[in-house]
């Protein structure tokens, strides 16, 4: 049984760029690097950036780059040492979520899949009456963009924990689904590749091509600040200020002393920290805002005017989907209030009932895209 190490990865990854912008970095998002150009020495000495919404173009100066981009890393290698890279191999790991009534669980629980070396979690969702299940590891040749969970990835997970629980979970239980990439090492010169991506390495590799840009491949959430330091420890000789490492010991962005008390503050503190008084201060002025929006989910409507004005959430995809986890644990219920979160953020985003009508077509598209791959139906 697992009582820690949960985590919401979409938080963590804010509240990293949060951290950074708090000591002088510029955080941009959706934003697209397109090449390099070097001196006569062989050096870098500027990246090309698009806005990807706007589509303006920017030359960034600078003597180094860190290409940390997990399974991408092999095209912004490419892009920046003009050859072909082979040093990441995909794969996929899929989950799906049931309501807790279905499958009860208090901590996370491993299973065992019968017939195959691997296990799977069962997690419950922290705030939300969902449990998660996953993940799986297969080899992934598609599109990096849009990895897709399957209606057999489905079929396998409800197996395995059919086969560990009496919960005789069917796909009509299903209310949630998503995929991700690992960017896996993958096998150097001369070893020979196993079938199984679950024997491939989940370790981390630094490269310096010398041209000062640095390569970041492989690894994983649980070794992210190791790696973060290690990248930072192979810019030594294109950065002569670096400093010690700072970050063994060092708060995060939102760290306080301060404790919330009552159910919603409780609520917003896992999710927010410290940032939790910009909330409230939100539903002080408008207490319309602390309403939950999604049945069945604890999300309230500042959550959403928050997550556009202070996280650079730009459509309700993100919203939904990134600066909270509400299409995960339910996408049926999150589409039927899709147009009223919608609403909500316009006056924020500055949308207009066109723009509003498309935002919400856009996420009706992507959960039918999902759960069509997925086999299942989704129910509004």
């Amino acid at each position: 049984m697992y009582y820690d190490a949960r985590g919401d990865d979409a938080r963590v990854a804010l509240t990293l760029a949060k951290s950074a912008v708090d000591y002088g970095a510029v955080a941009l998002n959706y934003v697209r690097a397109l090449g390099v150009t070097k001196a006569s020495s062989g050096r870098v000495a500027s990246v090309r950036l698009r806005d990807e919404r706007s589509g303006d173009e920017i030359d960034v100066p600078t003597t180094c780059v860190v290409n940390a981009t997990g399974v991408w890393a092999d095209e912004i290698f490419a892009l920046t040492e003009m050859s072909d890279s082979h040093q990441i191999t995909p794969a996929k790991g899929v989950h799906l979520s049931v309501p807790r009534a279905r499958l009860s669980t208090d901590v996370a629980a491993v299973l065992n899949v019968p017939g195959d070396r691997r296990s799977i979690f069962v997690v419950p969702f922290d705030d939300a009456p969902y449990t998660f299940v996953g993940t799986t590891d297969t080899a992934y040749d598609g599109a990096l963009d849009d990895p897709l969970c399957s209606a057999e990835d489905v079929a396998y997970l409800l197996r395995a924990v059919n086969a560990a629980t009496t919960s005789d979970l069917s796909i009509d239980d299903v209310t949630g689904v998503w995929a991700g990439l690992r960017p896996l090492l993958a096998p150097q010169g001369g070893v020979a590749l196993s079938e199984r991506t679950a024997d491939l390495s989940r370790r981390h590799r630094v490269t310096d091509t010398g041209d000062g840009v640095i390569h970041v491949t492989g690894g994983k959430w649980t070794t992210y600040r190791q790696m973060a330091e290690d990248a930072v420890d192979a810019l030594a000789p294109y950065v002569s200020s670096l400093t010690k490492v700072r970050t063994k010991k060092m708060p995060l962005h939102g760290v306080s002393s301060w404790r919330p008390n009552t159910e919603l503050e409780i609520h917003l503190f896992r999710r927010f920290g410290d940032d939790t008084h910009d909330l409230l201060a939100l539903i002080a002025d408008q207490p319309a805002l602390g309403e939950a929006l999604i049945e069945g989910q604890a999300y309230v409507g500042a959550e959403f005017v928050y997550g556009v004005t202070r996280e650079m959430a730009t459509s309700l995809i993100d919203l939904v989907t990134r600066r909270t986890r509400a299409h995960l644990h339910d996408a049926p219920a999150t589409l039927r209030a899709a147009e009223r979160i919608a609403q909500l953020v316009a006056p924020y985003a500055q949308w207009d009932e066109a723009e509003i009508a498309r935002q919400v077509a856009h996420y009706d598209k992507l959960v039918r895209r999902e759960f069509d791959a997925a086999g299942l139906e989704v129910r509004r």
